[in-house]
């Protein structure tokens, strides 16, 4: 339940900025971003869309949703008497995250650029398989960090191509199954380097 409401505030307060960057005045640019994830074991990548609106003549408000899936393999069970039952165990990570992004150049030219956004992390894990499924979900907080090099690619084009830092914090285990299998009650938090790109259009 504690999740759930904390989804619901984070993701209201990006409609919101969706929303205010409709009504308001100032440039507006969508954007589409894909990284790699050298995770250990089995990290699948990161997809990301974003919104983003000047405040200044070189920062932009920002706004955007990642995902990125881990295959875990698979966990046994102690048992007495036979083969052990198996189970394969995943998860999800979506940072959601709302913060700057500055521009050495203006965000319409080509140049290096930073930015900082905090951000809430949802995490989800699920077990299935053999005798034992479950899942859960659980928010963390995190921070995601970036540096790059901004290419103006056309008119209304953008392409960032740089590296990003993300992190968040570790969590509690809250379904039985999962802790069993792990033998864990924490999983620990991101603290991913991923190499970025993305494509910004400009309305």
């Amino acid at each position: 339940m504690r999740s759930t409401v904390v989804v619901t505030v984070l993701c209201t307060l990006v409609v919101l900025l969706f929303d205010a960057t409709v009504s308001s005045a100032g440039s507006i640019a969508y954007s589409l971003g894909a990284g790699y994830v050298d995770e250990s074991p089995n990290g699948l990548g990161l997809a990301s869309l974003g919104v983003s609106k000047l405040a200044w003549r070189h920062f932009e408000v920002t706004a955007d949703v990642a995902y990125m899936h881990f295959d875990r393999g698979t966990v046994s069970f102690r048992c007495f008497d036979g083969p052990c039952p198996q189970s394969h165990l995943k998860t999800s990570v979506i940072p959601v995250s709302i913060g700057l992004a500055g521009y050495l150049r203006g965000p319409r030219r080509s140049g290096p650029y930073g930015e900082f956004s905090p951000s809430l992390v949802v995490n989800r894990w699920s077990m299935e398989g053999g005798a034992w499924n479950g899942r859960f979900t659980n928010v963390t907080a995190g921070l995601k960090v970036g540096l790059g090099g901004r290419v103006a690619i056309f008119e209304n084009g953008r392409l960032d191509l740089g590296v990003l830092y993300l992190l968040s914090g570790s969590g509690e285990i809250e379904d039985p199954a999962v802790r069993d299998a792990t033998g864990r009650h924490l999983f620990d938090g991101l603290t991913e380097v991923v190499p970025f790109a993305r494509l910004s259009i400009t309305l």
